[in-house]
């Protein structure tokens, strides 16, 4: 899945920026990106623009004003169709008696709003424990702040309450959030079901197989596009996310990918080296994945004065 040169991206970052311009305010277009060309679900290895829109029309069917190009700066084009939503929902029942990365966890007073525990990370100053996830699912309301309850699975019950919320961003790049760790159950710094041991964490590539776990389960993908900008409605309103990273099924799979509600959260972990690459953020059922660059999420913590280490 690999073979796209720097050269080839960086003429298609500069075409993308040409094509955005001139389809700000298309009223089919939700996003963007760079990526292979995908033909009824499978990944042709062949760099392109990738156009995305709610639904797609045969050209005759559409005025000559939203008909879409086929290339530009001879970077083919490519439309492919979704419609996209953030992923904080699902059946908040499953009580973890050991807290581990890949858990369902929720904002108490959201509940039964649900969404996935990422990773656990510590704070290389004072080695503090963290909860790291999403900020729809640890606040996700236009009132929410700092100290509320984080509970696991359910919203009664004090022993439900695993950690308190303690920082929260959502910007054109990340949607993510910190609990600090309050609980008396066992804790596992592992990733519920991933089999061996996180290494870290790098920026993610165009081709890179990648899996996650979350509420729904494992899923393994592959990164089809990168620089994916995309609008999405959020608890705040609509968000234009910038440099996201795309993620579909395998082309030696079946073509689906195991994420649905539930999943935002969840941390997209490279295979190659087992360092984590993305933050799960929104998707469409079974069928695609959207989530922010791992690094952009701990810089955004950074720049807020909290220094993480991911050391599962």
């Amino acid at each position: 899945m690999r073979g796209v040169s720097k050269k080839k991206i960086e003429a298609a970052r500069i075409a993308k920026e040409e094509l955005k311009k001139r389809l700000e305010g298309h009223p089919d277009v939700l996003g963007m990106g760079i990526g292979y060309k995908e033909r009824e679900g499978r990944i042709i290895n062949r760099c392109c623009i990738r156009v995305h829109v709610r639904k797609k029309f045969f050209a005759k069917l559409l005025p000559i004003e939203r008909l879409l190009p086929k290339e530009i700066n001879g970077i083919p084009i490519d439309v492919t169709e979704g419609d996209y939503n953030i992923q904080a929902s699902g059946d908040p029942t499953k009580y973890s008696r050991t807290l581990k990365a890949g858990i369902q966890i929720a904002n108490k007073t959201n509940y039964p709003k649900i969404g996935t525990l990422g990773c656990w990370a510590r704070d290389e100053l004072t080695d503090d424990l963290y909860i790291l996830s999403n900020w729809h699912v640890l606040y996700g309301r236009t009132d929410a702040s700092d100290d509320e309850p984080v509970v696991q699975p359910r919203r009664f019950g004090n022993r439900n309450v695993i950690g308190y919320t303690i920082k929260g961003i959502i910007n054109n790049k990340v949607d993510c959030a910190l609990a600090r760790h309050s609980s008396n159950r066992g804790i596992s710094e592992s990733i519920l079901d991933i089999p061996f041991k996180i290494t870290g964490y790098k920026r993610a590539t165009l081709g890179l197989d990648v899996i996650k776990s979350g509420v729904n389960g494992i899923a393994r993908g592959v990164i089809d596009a990168i620089d994916f900008d995309i609008t999405l409605q959020s608890p705040i309103g609509e968000i234009k996310f910038e440099d996201q990273i795309h993620v579909a099924p395998r082309r030696d799979g079946d073509y689906t990918l195991n994420v649905d509600e539930g999943d935002s959260g969840a941390v997209w972990i490279s295979e190659e080296d087992n360092k984590i690459i993305g933050l799960h953020t929104a998707g469409i059922p079974h069928r695609k994945a959207i989530s922010n660059h791992f690094i952009e999420v701990i810089t955004a913590f950074e720049s807020e004065g909290i220094y993480l280490k991911i050391n599962h």
